[in-house]
This record gives C-alpha cells, structure tokens and sequence, in this order.
C-alpha cells in the first residue's frame, strides 16, 4: 500500500476524462478519486446529437482552425481582439502584456502535432476505454454543463454510468457551457473542498 504521499486525486477536463479513467484503473492504488469537469466519457459517440459524429465534426473544427492559424487569419483577427484567440478565463483582469503573450503561445501552440494526433486516434481512445469504469472503490465527483446536457439527452446518465462508488461519489450539473472551469469555478472550487473533506 502506498503512503498518502504518494497518492493523489486527478482533475479532468474534457477529453482528458479518458485518459484519466484509462490511468484510474491501471494505477487504482495512486489514485484517491477522480474529479471531472464536463469531462469525456466512454460511449459518449453512440448517440450523436447531429448528422455528423462529433469525432468527425472535432476534426474538421480543429483542420479548419489549423488552416486558419497557418494562413494568418487567426492572427489578423485577434489583433483589435485578442481574447479571441485564446481558451482564457476572461473574468481575470490580464495585463495587454499577458494577454498578447497568451495570444501568440496559443496560436503557435494549440494545433501542434501531439493535438492533431489526438484528434486522429480520438476514435481508437473511446474504444480503448469503452467498457471501462471508475474501480468500485474510486470516489468520482462529476460537474457537466447544462449547456451539453441540453444538446445530448445521455450527457448526465453516462458520467453517471462511470461511477462504481457510491458512498462519496455525485454528479453535479451546473448552468454553462463546456469550460465550467472558466464559467463556474467559485462553485466548482467550492464543492470539491467539500467534497474532499468529507
């Protein structure tokens, strides 16, 4: 058995929530619980909410976007505007100097090799992780955003389909979209201290 030292609780957001239910079952002795913010879930592509599959559609957003960054377009448009450009908390007050920095790393950056890799082998990762669950005695607290609860009827019942626990283990739903973390992070910070501390 490991020392407390050595264990800790991971926090997920989106498609990281794979990964994250791939590491809790191969390494269940390290990993205390699981917290997850609007996090991905196995089976999520079995009812697509459009015509075409969201893997697809998130390929296709991210080429687009790639194509975009390549040819400039990105960076001509997030000039006069540079929050456009980046995945930031707009709540905080960033300096010019932080936000321009932020811009340039984030178009530079945020379609490099290992994303659009990702974005490849994104169907190969749901089937790695397709019957996979929490261990039974994983404690999991889940945040999903009503905005996608809305778009797919199965959002809320599948995170809850991940949880074994019972005890400890809940599934929170909070108004907004996909970046609660962002959105709602007083609340989420709030509920997770609780919710460790229980």
């Amino acid at each position: 058995m490991l020392d407390k030292k050595h264990q800790y609780y991971l926090m997920a957001h989106s498609l990281s929530g794979l990964y994250s239910l791939y590491w809790a079952n191969m390494y269940p002795q390290e990993v205390q619980g699981f917290i997850g913010i609007d996090s991905s879930v196995p089976k999520q592509s079995d009812e697509e909410p459009f015509p075409i599959s969201m893997v697809a559609l998130n390929k296709l957003s991210a080429y687009l976007q790639k194509a975009k960054n390549v040819t400039g377009i990105t960076r001509l448009q997030s000039i006069s505007h540079p929050e456009k450009a980046i995945y930031a908390d707009l709540s905080y007050e960033y300096t010019g100097e932080e936000l321009e920095t932020y811009r340039i790393l984030s178009m530079d950056h945020i379609y490099n090799k290992d994303v659009m890799d990702e974005m490849e082998n994104m169907e190969e990762t749901l089937e790695t992780v397709r019957h996979m669950k929490f261990p039974e005695d994983m404690p999991v607290l889940q945040f999903v955003s009503s905005s996608n609860c809305e778009i797919m009827d199965s959002w809320e019942p599948l995170h809850r389909a991940v949880i074994t626990e019972s005890g400890k283990s809940k599934v929170i739903r909070l108004d907004g979209g996909h970046y609660l973390h962002f959105e709602r992070q007083d609340e989420i910070v709030e509920n997770v201290n609780e919710w460790i501390s229980k």
